[in-house]
């Protein structure tokens, strides 16, 4: 009489752990491939993010420049007070400044700092305006427009300090206009949207009065 031999057995038990580790080593795969797409997406994010970052840089690199050098000229036709051509709003801001020729026209500016089209959709953007000497609510249709600072805004806000008369302690304003005096500080509160995030930006740029 012959006895049986445990082969079978044996061969059952290596294909079950064949299987086992094929399970293991599926579901690391799987797991490194998802781990992998979850940091690409994150160096992705992190890219436009970067990016996104570099545009505001840039466009407040301008802006320091332009207001930096802002000047107090009288508007031509203020009679009873000596008021200069700056009119700060929370939206938008116009002023004059002094050009080199390096990036706009060289001589006297008039410059419309705006934003447009803002809100959740990420579709606003910084806008600025120039033109050899124009200011004021409708001089950003009037000026040379389309040239944008920063894209995806969804809100701006310029506010500005200073002593709007003479001996008078500097504060904080929500506009600045029919004045006689420039502002001493103008600061801008950027909020952009990078992949459905909201990232906020707070900028503060000096006006050098002497």
């Amino acid at each position: 009489m012959m006895r049986g031999t445990p082969s079978g057995g044996r061969t059952g038990g290596f294909i079950l752990l064949e299987v086992l580790v094929g399970l293991i080593l599926l579901s690391l795969t799987l797991g490194l491939f998802a781990l992998t797409l979850s940091f690409a997406s994150k160096v992705a994010e992190a890219g436009r993010l970067r990016d996104r970052g570099a545009e505001i840089a840039v466009g407040a690199a301008a802006i320091s420049g332009w207001l930096a050098g802002a000047l107090p000229l009288v508007q031509p036709r203020a009679t009873e007070r000596p008021l200069v051509m700056f009119e700060g709003l929370a939206d938008r801001v116009s002023f004059v400044t002094l050009s080199n020729g390096d990036a706009q026209p060289g001589g006297i500016l008039a410059i419309t700092i705006a934003s447009e089209n803002t809100g959740t959709q990420g579709a606003g953007a910084l806008v600025f305006g120039s033109s050899l000497m124009s200011i004021g609510a409708a001089a950003l249709s009037a000026q040379n427009t389309g040239e944008v600072l920063a894209r995806g805004v969804a809100s701006a806000t310029f506010s500005y300090f200073g002593a709007r008369e003479e001996g008078a302690p500097g504060r904080w304003h929500d506009e600045w206009r029919n004045s006689e005096r420039l502002p001493r500080l103008v600061s801008l509160r950027v909020r952009v949207i990078v992949e459905r995030r909201f990232e906020e930006f707070e900028l503060n740029f000096p006006i050098i009065t002497e």
